[in-house]
């Protein structure tokens, strides 16, 4: 029987366990969900169809995700998930948790806090494995096709893709302009970074942080590996040396 871990709405963990399948959530108790991304070198995404015989949603198609098990991380729930659904590895890729969002819904006992992960990584048709009993198959796809079966209704958490990469796009817009203010500074001078203002539903929070721009050039936020991202980790790291 498959347990998970259940939060407070500070997404922080009270320390029971519960079975997932048999306990109904009780209004102020959450349980933790991860969804990936996994996105290749020519920007085509990584998508699967749902078994036509499935309760809910049957045949839409959707990228890899569900429950984080009790005492794994949220890092830990996404790997593994990505690698049972497709057979691919991400625990070495590019990229990371990009956004997270809170559902609420105490009628129904669905409540969760999710975490949407955006991985880069070379694979081909033949590396991927679809779990056969959960999927009807797979395809690799531009992202306007996502976007046009998104629009039709039949692609699970469309509208909350579309604003984990919204999100991350800031970010990076962000991080362009701060490499562009601070290029020219000399070495050796202390120069003050401004981390990222700290938003309700993203994974990072920020401060400010002092670097002697000569052997650190840029801020980085540093996933949470408990799975908590209410106070993202800023660190100073070499310039363009990726970071997670």
């Amino acid at each position: 029987m498959e347990y998970i871990d259940i939060y407070n709405t500070d997404r922080e963990k009270t320390g029971r366990q519960v079975p997932r399948k048999v306990y109904r959530l009780q209004p102020g108790e959450y349980m933790l969900v991860v969804i990936a991304l996994v996105e290749r070198p020519d920007h085509r995404f990584l998508i699967t169809q749902r078994k036509k015989n499935k309760k809910w949603a049957a045949g839409d198609w959707e990228v890899s995700g569900g429950g984080v098990r009790a005492g794994e991380t949220s890092f830990q729930a996404v790997c593994r998930e990505v690698r049972e659904e497709t057979g691919l590895d991400v625990s070495q890729a590019d990229g990371g948790c990009v956004y997270s969002y809170q559902n609420t819904d105490p009628e129904g006992g669905d409540n969760y806090f999710t975490d949407i992960y955006h991985f880069h990584m070379d694979f081909s048709e033949e590396d991927v494995v679809p779990q056969e009993e959960e999927t009807e198959g797979f395809r690799v796809v531009p992202f306007d096709e996502i976007r046009r079966i998104g629009e039709s209704g039949h692609f699970l958490h469309y509208s909350r893709i579309l604003q984990a990469l919204d999100a991350e796009k800031r970010h990076a817009d962000d991080d362009s302009e701060a490499e562009k203010k601070y290029a020219d500074t000399p070495p050796g001078e202390v120069t003050t970074l401004c981390a990222r203002e700290k938003q309700r539903g993203t994974a990072f929070g920020g401060r400010v942080e002092r670097v002697k721009t000569g052997e650190v050039t840029n801020l980085c936020a540093r996933e949470d590996r408990e799975g908590s991202h209410s106070e993202g980790e800023w660190i100073g790291i070499e310039r363009n040396r990726n970071v997670r």
